[in-house]
């Protein structure tokens, strides 16, 4: 039986999708991981977040090949560092602070999940806070110490909405009426917030 033309050219996009993927992996303890100009760079794919730096007032815009950055003014976006973690989760918490959660870049020894993760440079570099290997995060956001995550847990797959007061360091887990697909909080009161799910607010 012959493949249609269409079916073939999604195989082989698969087929170099799974050989590119296999570049973040060395195989051998000394294998060298692949420089970052190894593949082409693919820009900004499928954005996830934005937020404006309260330092500079620039659009920090979070997608699922890194973080770009877009002056006040500017028509055009630079890629920050040359990391392309798959930031799912992002927020903007205080001049050049940011949170976010997703996936690794595959060049990185990482585990799928970051869990929660913070940028105290503007989103050059990232350090682990918390749930490293345990949440994927896709609904991110905070007031204070108060932040508010939906997403993903490894283990069972569940996705449920967890509330941390310190900072995302210590988590409680909370029941939503339903999926979250966005989330605010009343800059007035952390204890409120609104959001969307898959049928309504």
């Amino acid at each position: 039986m012959s493949l249609r033309s269409p079916t073939r050219a999604i195989l082989a996009a698969l087929t170099a999708a799974i050989a590119l993927t296999g570049c973040g992996d060395d195989g051998d303890a000394g294998g060298d991981r692949p420089s970052s100009s190894a593949v082409a760079d693919p820009g900004q794919v499928h954005i996830h977040g934005l937020g404006v730096n309260p330092k500079d007032g620039a659009l920090f815009i979070a997608t699922h090949t890194g973080l770009f950055r877009s002056a006040p003014g500017a028509r055009t976006s630079e890629r920050v560092g040359d990391s392309r973690q798959d930031t799912m989760g992002f927020a903007v918490v205080g001049p050049d602070r940011f949170l976010g959660s997703g996936h690794p870049d595959l060049r990185d020894d990482l585990p799928p999940f970051l869990g929660l993760i913070e940028s105290r440079d503007a989103g050059r570099t990232w350090t682990p806070v918390s749930l490293l290997g345990e949440r994927d995060f896709h609904v991110l956001e905070a007031a204070g110490p108060r932040i508010y995550g939906y997403g993903t847990d490894f283990r069972s797959g569940d996705s449920s909405l967890l509330v941390s007061d310190d900072g995302g360091r210590a988590w409680k887990e909370r029941t939503p009426p339903e999926p979250l697909g966005a989330l605010a909080i009343d800059p007035a009161d952390p204890d409120r917030v609104v959001a969307s799910g898959q049928r309504g607010l």
